[in-house]
């Protein structure tokens, strides 16, 4: 539960070297299991575009010989890797991936993340395409580490993201129809992918303005709770009555690899985020998630090029 995001070009530089202000935070906050490299995966630091032939990508290999050495220093760190699904993905990239992964890391690396935020942002794929691309992933993932030796628990976690309505490439937004998205999407999955999957994801900024009333949900009280969760609850729901539908009683873990306060919810920033935080994660532990990454332990980097740093700067945020 107490993993964090290592961000590409926030706490990296472009080989994937850390910054020492992000080392020194893992080391002081006994960070468990860190996400590489974060929500660029669909765009510029596509890790799994940039590993070629017997190679993995030269920034993803700068990271977790980063992480070795950490560990062989008395850290116990692992890796939760992210590959794309935004933009076209091949069986055999995806396998090559996986084996070279499972060659070189299989002590460091946790999970493999399907993805980041499929309906969400400028690019965005519906329930459908990303199905499909999580389809091929997931074969080539198992298929990948199994080359190598690496079978059944013995494998990385192969991680789902669930259906994402809220986020406007989604074929049901504006629906609230959380079942119908999972089923279009899981009825992508062939066989093989639903016995390779280990685990579904999703995100969770906390967006609630509490308006002066520092009061949280009454636990009796479910359209406040659905709220402060941004209906996790349902999403969750949904999710397991369709995946149950096709997978029987299979059970998989929850991920959450990013969670905070949402950046633009000043009402809950500085010393109100402490209790935001306690709040979101005793929903996250009811939810029953296994596995959590904050995002991130640090946000901004040394230039502050990102605009809303610049603004959280000039404001004294």
């Amino acid at each position: 539960m107490f993993g964090t995001n290592a961000l590409s070009d926030v706490n990296t530089d472009a080989d994937g070297n850390l910054t020492q202000g992000f080392i020194q935070a893992v080391r002081d906050l006994n960070v468990t299991d860190l996400r590489f490299p974060g929500g660029t995966i669909e765009g510029a630091n596509d890790i799994l575009a940039e590993t070629v032939g017997n190679r993995l990508s030269p920034q993803a290999t700068n990271f977790l010989n980063w992480v070795r050495g950490e560990n062989a220093n008395g850290l116990d760190l692992t890796v939760t890797l992210a590959i794309p699904s935004k933009r076209p993905i091949t069986y055999d990239e995806v396998y090559n991936f996986a084996r070279i992964v499972a060659r070189d890391y299989p002590d460091l690396v946790k999970a493999v993340e399907i993805g980041n935020e499929y309906s969400i942002g400028e690019t965005t794929i519906n329930e459908k395409i990303y199905g499909q691309r999580a389809n091929i992933a997931a074969r080539a993932l198992a298929d990948g580490f199994a080359a190598q030796g690496l079978i059944g628990e013995a494998q990385p976690d192969i991680v789902l993201q669930m259906a994402e309505i809220f986020g406007h490439g989604s074929s049901f937004s504006g629906t609230g129809d959380h079942l119908s998205a999972n089923q279009e999407l899981i009825a992508q999955l062939s066989t093989p992918a639903i016995k390779a999957i280990d685990g579904v994801v999703n995100h969770y900024y906390y967006i609630e303005e509490h308006q002066f009333d520092e009061n949280f949900a009454d636990p009796n009280n479910q359209g406040e709770i659905n709220r402060e969760t941004r209906f996790l609850f349902k999403k969750l729901e949904a999710f397991e009555d369709a995946w149950s539908d096709v997978a029987g009683s299979k059970q998989l873990d929850f991920y959450m690899t990013e969670w905070n306060v949402n950046r633009l919810n000043y009402d809950q920033h500085g010393l109100k985020a402490a209790s935001a935080l306690l709040q979101q994660f005793s929903y996250m532990v009811e939810m029953g998630v296994e596995t959590a990454h904050i995002w991130p332990i640090q946000r901004c980097g040394l230039d502050h090029s990102d605009r809303q740093c610049r603004i959280r700067r000039e404001i004294g945020l």
